[in-house]
């Protein structure tokens, strides 16, 4: 068996090199499909795997258990490989590849835009809708986690935790950088199901959420918590593309304390959570446009 050596000088071009001529969707299915011997991380050829017997990375579309239970990957070397991998053109192929080696080094933030971009096209029973499902419910699941603990230690401080309802991807991620960057925590959900199954154990301080949601709607959440005595002074505000008076009277027959038009301003949000986490119980506030 012959065995390549590491030469991270050829790598940025030997990726699209290799790929160079393949149709996009072949090339992307190649992703997807038992790997090859030859990592493509670092061209070393293993006798067993996946994952490298050098790099320790993998380097194709599987499940995010298999990325998890990693261990010996070399840190130093894969991160260089990932930098240059961001250098490349973008494309499906070279995204997965950049998302894979950010997953095998534990960077599943980092992973999940890419996974995102790449994935744009592709039928929800694909692999890589699969594995950027798995790793979106697994970072979730740690925000909820670190809520908790964060509470349970009293280590919150002016932090607020907060809860967003929106079956939009975008959405959810504009509102968790506009209060990440503050400091605040920030749990996110695409449905009333799950925001109702979160609310059990999070007790969050304040709920953003859409009017427009698969099954149950956003008024129809904010009128199931106004229902339940643990739920009845949480702050809830509803977003929608929506205006006009008539909606606005919606949302205040359903018990919503303020009404957000989309897209809605990170200052418009900060300000709104500061005085209605600020002012509990002190009636509705206005809506937002």
């Amino acid at each position: 068996m012959k065995f390549k050596p590491y030469d991270p000088a050829t790598m940025p071009i030997d990726i699209p090199q290799r790929l160079q001529g393949v149709p996009e969707q072949s090339a992307q299915a190649a992703h997807l499909e038992k790997p090859s011997q030859e990592c493509r991380f670092c061209n070393w050829v293993s006798l067993h795997g996946p994952p490298c017997t050098s790099c320790g990375g993998i380097d194709h579309i599987t499940r995010l258990a298999d990325f998890l239970r990693l261990r010996g990957v070399d840190q130093e070397r894969l991160q260089a490989i990932a930098t240059k991998l961001a250098e490349l053109p973008e494309s499906p192929e070279n995204l997965i590849l950049q998302a894979c080696a950010e997953l095998s080094l534990g960077h599943l933030q980092t992973a999940l835009p890419l996974l995102r971009r790449a994935s744009r096209g592709e039928s929800a029973a694909s692999p890589l809708r699969k594995l950027l499902e798995e790793v979106d419910q697994h970072r979730r699941g740690e925000n909820l986690a670190h809520a908790l603990l964060a509470r349970e230690r009293g280590e919150l401080g002016d932090r607020k935790i907060i809860l967003s309802v929106d079956d939009s991807a975008t959405v959810r991620r504009v509102l968790e950088m506009a209060f990440t960057r503050q400091g605040h925590l920030v749990v996110s959900v695409e449905d009333a199901e799950k925001a109702l199954e979160s609310l059990s154990e999070l007790r969050p301080d304040i709920v953003f959420v859409d009017f427009q949601l698969p099954g149950l709607d956003g008024l129809g959440l904010c009128r199931r918590l106004r229902e339940e005595s643990s739920t009845q002074e949480l702050p809830v505000v509803i977003l929608s593309g929506k205006v006009g008076t008539e909606f606005l009277d919606l949302t205040r027959r359903a018990g919503a304390n303020s009404f957000v038009r989309k897209p809605a301003s990170p200052e418009i949000l900060l300000e709104l959570l500061g005085r209605l986490t600020g002012n509990q119980g002190k009636g509705q506030e206005k809506a937002q446009s």
